[in-house]
């Protein structure tokens, strides 16, 4: 083919004596053209430009571009080198990435090999070198942010992830100088490992599939800030009616459970209450939350209950600092009592007004 003059065209290579430049043509397929022939606008994009040799048919891959890979592990092994496939991309954006079925997303390195179990299961097993790797299939994910973090997968029959594989981080369950065999004869002598760790077959791992250990009380890291507004109960908690005490009883919500509110008010005790899709309330200082918990609104609460009118026929005694005479009290007579003294506002205030007095109060019938 060629080009026109006044054509801006994309470099993707350079020869080693630096006076041809491959160019990706208009058609998708790359060419070499002469550097004299063409003026670079792009001084430090030249610079880093890969050198190419024109005679060996060097592969671009084009931005989006799908290619296949099948790394032949387990065939013609290399006894110096470990069995093992590095991923790196540059950090800029991540990959997304099947192997074996697996769904990962990378963002700069990671390695992979795999190992086979003593029941003949398969299993992949990836470390994450640098960045971050995000590996899921289907209903479960895992993800590793830290160097060093290591997840194993079990593969089927095929060598294929399905929806009865498992995927667990085993961060921790890697022993590296005894159960990697990375002492192999190409690293016999290097400080890092000593002269005593004997050659090995290929790359082997030890570890094991430990069952999970339970969220603590009230745990909520699952969920994410944007998720819908979550509450999970730190101990079994009293459902109600409406928000406050003095509304009926309505079950309650074990420990641990979660729920979903769709609004909340403040109590007839002054307190948060969260409305749940059952029109039930619960008091907010008995659950954990978290998700996107602000944007829920405030709704109008059910009339409170309406209060008990006093038994008729009895006496009514007012409670207050000063004793009251109720020497009179005959067994069978119904006795009200009622606050005289108001309510405190505050706890300072309650210590002030109960200083020096019982805060029990002990009533005795004359039989």
């Amino acid at each position: 083919g060629s080009a026109s003059a006044g054509d801006e065209i994309a470099l993707i290579g350079i020869n080693a004596a630096g006076d041809w430049y491959k160019m990706e043509a208009k058609s998708g397929d790359s060419a070499w053209i002469f550097a004299a022939l063409v003026t670079v606008a792009d001084a430090e994009g030249l610079a880093a430009l890969p050198i190419m040799d024109g005679t060996t048919g060097d592969v671009y891959l084009h931005p989006m571009q799908a290619f296949y890979f099948r790394s032949g592990m387990g065939q013609n092994e290399c006894h110096a080198v470990p069995d093992t496939l590095i991923i790196q991309n540059s950090g800029d954006h991540p990959v997304n990435l099947q192997i074996n079925d697996l769904n990962l997303v990378i963002n700069s390195t990671i390695l992979f090999t795999s190992t086979t179990l003593d029941d003949g299961t398969v299993v992949l097993v990836g470390t994450l070198i640098e960045g971050t790797v995000e590996a899921y299939y289907e209903a479960f994910t895992l993800q590793l942010t830290q160097p060093g973090q290591s997840f194993a997968v079990t593969l089927n029959a095929d060598g294929l992830v399905d929806e009865n594989s498992e995927l667990v981080d085993i961060t921790g369950n890697l022993d590296i100088e005894n159960d990697v065999a990375a002492g192999c004869q190409a690293l016999a002598g290097n400080p890092v490992w000593g002269d005593n760790i004997p050659p090995c077959e290929g790359l082997t791992i030890t570890y094991s599939f430990p069952e999970p250990e339970p969220p603590p009380d009230g745990d909520l890291s699952d969920i994410p800030d944007d998720a819908a507004c979550t509450i999970v109960a730190l101990n079994t908690a009293n459902l109600r009616s409406g928000p406050g005490t003095n509304y009926p009883w309505n079950g309650q919500l074990a420990q641990n459970e979660r729920e979903n509110p769709t609004g909340y008010a403040i109590g007839t005790d002054g307190l948060s209450w969260w409305k749940l899709s059952n029109n039930l309330w619960i008091r907010s200082d008995l659950v954990n939350q978290a998700g996107a918990c602000n944007s829920i609104p405030s709704v109008q609460p059910p009339a409170p209950p309406p209060i008990s009118a006093p038994p008729s026929g009895g006496r009514t005694y007012e409670i207050s600092q000063t004793c009251a005479d109720m020497n009179n009290i005959r067994a069978g007579q119904t006795v009200t009592f009622q606050v005289g003294i108001g309510r405190w506002e505050s706890p300072e205030a309650t210590n002030a007004a109960l200083a020096g007095h019982s805060a029990r109060l002990n009533a005795f019938a004359r039989l």
